[in-house]
């Protein structure tokens, strides 16, 4: 029972709140219908986006030369550490132990000699 009234709680705050932001946003932009709402994002989007980018693109070209020197060190440094460990080596022969497919076994030669059952006469 309290489950079902805190969901019911929980649904009823969310659709208020998106209630509100559409209200709000009809009211700021001035906007009266779905198709106005398009035509507005459709001008806004690209401005806001470029300008987004252009403010956040130093930040992102620094991360992304700091990420490419150092991570490859230290991601090499341990994948040397892990591949010397005798954990990885135990883990890699049994591996490599089971994808190896077994042998045939071999076929036991026929015997030359040996003469095929005889039917019984009907």
């Amino acid at each position: 029972r309290f489950a079902a009234t805190t969901f019911i709680a929980g649904t009823v705050l969310c659709c208020s709140g998106v209630a509100a932001v559409v209200w709000t946003v009809r009211k700021y932009f001035e906007i009266d219908s779905i198709e106005d709402f398009g035509k507005l994002m459709r001008h806004q989007v690209p401005h806001q986006s470029n300008r987004i980018r252009s403010s956040i693109q130093p930040g992102l070209d620094s991360l992304r030369h700091f990420a490419s020197s150092t991570v490859p060190q230290t991601f090499n440094s341990a994948k040397e550490s892990l591949q010397s460990s005798s954990i990885y080596q135990t883990i890699s022969a049994r591996i490599q132990r089971a994808s190896t497919p077994p042998e045939p076994d071999p076929l036991p030669e026929k015997d030359s000699s040996a003469q095929p059952p005889s039917s019984p006469p009907v």
